[in-house]
């Protein structure tokens, strides 16, 4: 009497069978939809980073390209006001009161810490914002115009950058996640040569910067995360400072000519 086959026991190892390959589809699915977040992470985290980084250039590049729109101090002497732009280390703070007045600031950095950029020009005095800027002489109308200085730094845990306006109590908070700032300037000699790029410490005179180069670094998550980090670097030419030694020589030619020259000239 010959036996039937044990049906049962081959049922059950195939569906063994099956739940291993079921289990290990299920396990490498989890692994790719884990995969796949954490490369979406990482890219809405390296977005992030670059649209700061974008962010923090448009706010310094707009500030610096306002710097020095004062006009020609009278008398053709540039030293008359202040530099355009100058640099700072650390923290800018105002170092004395009043902070501001119609000829000078008292921002300066705490001397530790990442580059800082202290900007000044006149804008008008109805204007809140600094996108009304003079093109002329405007000592003679003092009321229709004021002095405006700002200091740009990083501060801050996390690290942002930071807007300290001279005569304002409080700094602000402008874009967070910006971990490095890094500037260079051109001077422009007596001869109207512009030189190399170099750091704060090597500039010899700040009236005579008439370009500035900036590296910007920023996160999107912690700045020790090298992964995360984006950089954006931006070149500005200083053309107010430029145009006004320009037009100092022009007065000094004028200043030391004599009377025969300038007859000779109206002939």
């Amino acid at each position: 009497m010959s036996s039937a086959p044990d049906e049962s026991g081959v049922v059950l190892s195939e569906m063994l069978v099956v739940m291993l390959v079921t289990a290990l589809l299920v396990a490498a699915m989890l692994s790719m939809h884990a995969q796949l977040q954490g490369q979406l992470l990482h890219l809405g985290t390296r977005q992030q980073a670059y649209e700061r980084a974008r962010l923090a250039s448009l706010i310094i590049e707009q500030e610096v390209k306002r710097a020095g729109f004062w006009g020609l101090p009278s008398g053709g002497d540039i030293h008359a006001m202040p530099p355009a732009l100058s640099a700072a280390r650390g923290e800018i703070r105002c170092q004395r009161q009043p902070c501001v007045t119609s000829r000078d600031d008292a921002l300066a950095g705490s001397g530790r810490g990442s580059d800082g950029l202290i900007v000044r020009y006149a804008r008008a005095s109805h204007e809140l914002t600094g996108t009304d800027l003079p093109f002329i002489d405007v000592t003679g109308s003092r009321q229709g115009w004021r002095y405006y200085a700002t200091g740009l730094y990083l501060s801050g845990s996390p690290r942002g950058l930071f807007q300290r306006i001279a005569g304002r109590r409080s700094a602000e908070e402008l874009v967070r996640g910006i971990c490095e700032l890094r500037c260079r300037y051109a001077e422009i000699n007596e001869q109207g040569r512009v030189g190399r790029w170099q750091p704060a410490a090597a500039v010899q005179q700040w009236h005579a910067v008439v370009a500035l180069q900036c590296r910007i670094s920023a996160t999107g998550g912690e700045c020790r995360d090298q992964r995360t980090m984006a950089q954006r670097q931006l070149s500005v030419a200083l053309r107010n400072p430029l145009e006004r030694w320009k037009a100092q020589q022009q007065w000094q030619q004028l200043a030391h000519a004599t009377p025969k020259d300038s007859a000779d000239e109206r002939q």
